[in-house]
């Protein structure tokens, strides 16, 4: 057994600690840093209607507070997704038992806790599909290392290259396994990170304003309250809101100015050909 690693080392992070520590974005500039957690956090906000939500890297969760302060929440976005067989945390935070003086529930809080946490859901798959979009450009790219054991649960530590990661599934973000296309598992995957790879200069003009960077934002507005129309709010009639609203989200992740009026009428213009394609997922050109 001499050469195999038997247990993980100090440095290596569990599986379920990959999206939260290793991002990426794939540029016309090369590869940059993804989204900051300040910026998903804030999108995490607005969606779920919280006063507060936080992403915290180091017990890999969400967490939410509310206004009157008698909800708190912080899951996993994995269990929140798909909870697990008796969900008590999730039965006691969106479903307390509310009884009038007679002990039947009042069917109006019910439902208000319903509601709670559909867009807690709501807003928890859209960051997370970001925060696996980026980890994926991560992994591509040559950032992280991953390491597992093959076929059983108590192999010795292997090291699997980076482009096995695309032709897996994950079966426990918890216990970190995954499940390969062609049927091997691989137990208590562990990742740890690379030295940066050497990247390529891009020829040609760079490109800041890449609508890749608002699409999460913009996918979940159309998707929320439909294309601009004139059947729509008064600030939501047509494709001018609809770049005010580009706008102020390239200022809001850029921390610049927004992009001039001819590159954000283009852009736009992307942006909505890319919806009226079909595409609702938070990954730009699929």
């Amino acid at each position: 057994m001499r050469g195999h690693i038997l247990a993980p080392k100090k440095l290596w992070l569990p599986l379920r600690a990959g999206p939260f520590n290793f991002r990426q974005l794939e540029t016309d500039e090369g590869i940059v840093p993804g989204y900051s957690s300040s910026d998903l956090e804030k999108f995490l906000r607005i969606e779920s209607g919280a006063t507060n939500a936080l992403i915290l890297p180091d017990v890999q969760k969400f967490s939410f507070d509310w206004p009157d302060g008698s909800k708190t929440l912080a899951a996993h976005p994995w269990d929140i997704l798909d909870p697990p067989p008796n969900p008590e945390v999730f039965r006691e935070q969106f479903y307390p038992p509310y009884l009038d003086d007679e002990g039947d529930p009042q069917d109006k809080l019910h439902r208000s806790s319903r509601d709670l946490q559909q867009r807690v859901k709501r807003g928890t798959c859209a960051v997370w599909e970001v925060m696996l979009s980026q980890f994926a450009v991560a992994v591509r790219n040559g950032y992280v290392m991953f390491f597992a054991r093959a076929d059983t649960p108590e192999a010795p530590f292997k090291k699997l290259s980076p482009d096995q990661w695309s032709i897996c599934k994950v079966k426990s973000w918890t216990d970190g396994v995954l499940l390969a296309s062609g049927g091997i598992s691989y137990f208590s995957v562990h990742l740890a990170a690379a030295p940066p790879p050497r990247q390529p200069k891009t020829p040609g003009r760079k490109k800041i304003f890449d609508p890749s960077l608002v699409w999460p934002w913009v996918v979940a507005k159309l998707e929320e309250v439909g294309p601009p129309g004139p059947k729509q709010e008064l600030d939501w009639q047509d494709d001018n809101d609809l770049a005010n609203f580009v706008y102020q989200k390239f200022e809001e992740i850029l921390a610049r100015p927004g992009p001039q009026p001819t590159t954000l009428k283009d852009v736009t213009r992307e942006l909505l050909a890319e919806y009226k394609r079909g595409n609702r997922s938070r990954h730009f050109g699929r």
